[in-house]
C-alpha cells in the first residue's frame, strides 16, 4: 500500500472511531441516571405519645443560678412512676453535639418490661432499647439528630401493664420535651432508672407541660432525701445498734439497714453528689468517718 492510500486508511478509521465515540456519548448522554432519593422531610401532624415533661437543665440551679459540671443526677416524680436521669458528658466517647448515647435500667422486683423509644415528627417512633425482669440492664442505644430542618427527636417511655389485670401491653407513658431535648441533652450520656412503677405515685415533680416547657433548674439538696423525690424521709438512727429505720416518702414503705455499732454518730449527708441523703457515721474511736454505698448496697461500708 502506497502512502498516499495509507494515509487515507488511517484517516478513514480515525473519523470512524471518532464518530462511534461521539455517538457513544450522545447515547449515554439520552439514558436517565437515576440518583439516590432524598428522605422525606414532610412534617406529620403527629406529637409525640404520652405525658409531657419539662427537661432538667443540669446547667441550672433551680434559682436561675449557673450550676456546677457533669456529671448530674435528677430524679422524676411522674404521675404514675418514679425515675432518675443520669446525665454524664460524652465527648470522651467521642459523641457530637446530634449524638447521644441514651440507656435504660431498672430497680430490682420491677419484673415487667420498660422500654425508651427515640421519636421524631418526620417518622414517629423509629429505635427503642428496654429492660425485661432479670435483664436489669443498662441497655444502651445511639440516637442521632434528624437530618431533616427543624427535626426535633425526643424519649418517649413506654412500660407494660395489664389490662382488666390480666392481658399485657406496652403503653406510652410519658415524654420529654422536644424543645429542649438537643440543646440540654445533646452529646451527653443519658441514663435512665426505673425505680418504681406504683399505680399512684402522688405528687409529680416537675409537673407535666404544654411544650414548649420551660426548662427545670437542679433542685436545691434536701438533707434527709434518701430517695431523690425532693421530700424528707422519715429516718431513725438506734445508737446501741447503729441500725437505721427509714420509712419510704413515695410508698410509705419501711426498710432497715445496717451501718455502725454502739458509739457511732449519725452524720447522713450527700457525700456523692447525686442529690440524695447518704447514710454515713462518725466512729470517734478511729477518728474516721464510714458510708455506706448506694450503687452497691450489700458492699462492705466505705472509710474516708
Amino acid at each position: 500500500m502506497n502512502s498516499r492510500k495509507h494515509h487515507r486508511f488511517n484517516h478513514s478509521l480515525g473519523s470512524a472511531i471518532g464518530g462511534a465515540l461521539v455517538a457513544a456519548a450522545l447515547a449515554l448522554a439520552a439514558i436517565p441516571i437515576s440518583t439516590p432519593a432524598q428522605p422525606s422531610c414532610t412534617f406529620t401532624s403527629k406529637t409525640p405519645p404520652g405525658r409531657v415533661y419539662p427537661l432538667f437543665d443540669w446547667q441550672l440551679n433551680s434559682d436561675g443560678t449557673k450550676a456546677g459540671t457533669l456529671p448530674g443526677a435528677f430524679n422524676y416524680t411522674m404521675e404514675f412512676d418514679n425515675v432518675s436521669m443520669a446525665v454524664a458528658d460524652g465527648s470522651g466517647l467521642g459523641l457530637t453535639s446530634n449524638q447521644m448515647l441514651v440507656g435504660i435500667t431498672h430497680a430490682p422486683g420491677l419484673n415487667d418490661p420498660k422500654e425508651l423509644w427515640a421519636w421524631n415528627r418526620v417518622t414517629g417512633s423509629t429505635s427503642f432499647t428496654f429492660t425485661d425482669g432479670n435483664n436489669i440492664g443498662p441497655n444502651f442505644m445511639l440516637i442521632t439528630k434528624g437530618s431533616c430542618p427543624g427535626v426535633v427527636d425526643t424519649i418517649v417511655f413506654k412500660k407494660q401493664v395489664r389490662v382488666l389485670g390480666v392481658f399485657p401491653q406496652m403503653w406510652d407513658m410519658y415524654h420529654l420535651d422536644p424543645t429542649n431535648f438537643w440543646r440540654i441533652l445533646g452529646g451527653k450520656v443519658v441514663t435512665f432508672t426505673w425505680n418504681s412503677d406504683d399505680a399512684n405515685i402522688g405528687n409529680p415533680y416537675p409537673m407535666p407541660c404544654s411544650s414548649p416547657c420551660v426548662p427545670v433548674g437542679k433542685p436545691a439538696r434536701l438533707q434527709w432525701d434518701f430517695d431523690g423525690d425532693r421530700r424528707a424521709d422519715r429516718v431513725v438512727f438506734q445508737p446501741s445498734t447503729g441500725v437505721w429505720f427509714k420509712l419510704n416518702s413515695q410508698t410509705n414503705l419501711g426498710d432497715t439497714r445496717q451501718l455502725g455499732t454502739s458509739g457511732d454518730v449519725p452524720v447522713a449527708a450527700d457525700y456523692d453528689g447525686d442529690g440524695n441523703t447518704d447514710r454515713a457515721i462518725w466512729r470517734p474511736s478511729k477518728s474516721a468517718p464510714f458510708k455506706s454505698p448506694r450503687a452497691a448496697r450489700s458492699s462492705p461500708i466505705r472509710s474516708w
